[in-house]
């Protein structure tokens, strides 16, 4: 059976998409391809696929494409992987794969309990070398000239406050860019809360900026 035909729609609304995928498209080259190549779409600003579970959602903005045209180029864009040989043509059928997952026996369940503590260390790890830097940073402040020093010396801490919010800010405006561009800016009343709350959050960061200035 071909892949495509494997590929269920399960839910269609006027800017949001979800499928049903075959296990061999959620494999780790197949799906980080099919997921880079959606993002391109123009209007797409979230693809999500859930590896586990087999399940793909898309969201769009419906004033820049809508679904018809959503579904058209995510066929187009499976068809060129299958011809570039990411994408496997054929697969097993769908009920087969989940019938061999339910029959797998429970011993790979301790195996996720290691791979999480071992993400728990990691983690404690890093957050240990992160008190430590900042601990050491403290101590050539002190060292290396007091107020001559430069300001992330004197106060690493404030400055990687200051760096993480400046870094929210801008990730705030990349990722609501499409929204902004092709739904707040054309209908300005429509959007008047969302533009208020982008006023009065601007206005903060500002008050705050020269604060410390």
């Amino acid at each position: 059976m071909s892949i495509q035909k494997q590929i269920f729609l399960r839910y269609r609304s006027a800017n949001h998409l979800r499928f049903q995928l075959p296990a061999d498209i959620c494999a780790g080259g197949s799906a980080e391809a099919l997921q880079g190549e959606l993002h391109r779409i123009e209007g797409v600003y979230r693809v999500t696929l859930y590896r586990r579970q087999c399940k793909l959602s898309i969201r769009f903005f419906d004033t820049a494409t809508d679904a018809s045209q959503v579904l058209k180029q995510m066929y187009q864009i499976l068809g060129e992987l299958i011809e570039e040989g990411v994408v496997r043509k054929h697969a097993a059928k769908t009920d087969a794969t989940a019938s061999s997952s339910k029959a797998r026996p429970k011993r790979h369940r301790p195996r996720r309990k290691i791979k999480q503590s071992r993400l728990t260390d990691w983690l404690r790890g890093k957050i240990q070398e992160g008190r430590e830097t900042v601990t050491a940073l403290k101590v050539l402040a002190k060292r290396g000239g007091g107020k001559n020093a430069p300001a992330f010396l004197q106060n690493p801490e404030n400055a990687a406050f200051e760096f993480a919010n400046d870094v929210l800010v801008f990730y705030l405006i990349k990722s609501h860019w499409q929204r902004i561009v092709h739904e707040w800016l054309p209908n300005p009343l429509r959007h008047r809360y969302e533009w208020l709350a982008v006023i009065y959050m601007t206005y903060l960061w500002v008050r705050w900026r020269h604060s410390k200035d």
